[in-house]
């Protein structure tokens, strides 16, 4: 039996958020549920408070629209989704044209091979969101 290579998404967040990371300095990439302050979610320090700006990462896997579109399960299309968080719309906004500018056409390096270039694939304006402001933007690739 043929299996996609490169399923372990941990693989995959850890060259995307390496590229997103470069572009954001100073501000952070996290993974959902891991934002310091936010939602509850614990901290090293007993007070701390949610960063001013942030991109949060999610990475997915999509096997059943990859074997419609190489024919099996030798490749995977997956989807990397950031959200732009920010105190205001200009915030928020920088954080996403900074990953634009990190994600756009880049391969990831996932278990020893590289993806497609990846590839815009939505885009979400931005808007209010719980006291912030978010907007989101998706790309696709395939291994």
């Amino acid at each position: 039996m043929v299996t996609a290579p490169g399923t372990d998404v941990l693989e995959h967040y850890l060259d995307a958020e390496q590229a997103l990371s470069e572009q954001l300095a100073p501000w952070k990439v996290f993974r959902f549920g891991e934002v310091p302050g936010a939602d509850g979610t614990p901290s090293e320090v007993d007070v701390v408070e949610t960063p001013a700006m942030y991109a949060l990462i999610d990475i997915q896997r999509d096997p059943v629209t990859a074997r419609r579109l190489t024919g099996g399960a030798g490749r995977s299309r997956w989807v990397l989704s950031v959200r732009g968080v920010g105190g205001t719309v200009a915030e928020a906004e920088w954080i996403l044209t900074r990953a634009t500018v990190a994600l756009e056409e880049t391969r990831l390096s996932v278990d020893g091979r590289r993806t497609t270039p990846l590839q815009l694939d939505d885009s979400r304006s931005v808007r209010p969101d719980d006291g912030r402001f978010s907007g989101l933007r998706s790309w696709t690739y395939v291994l």
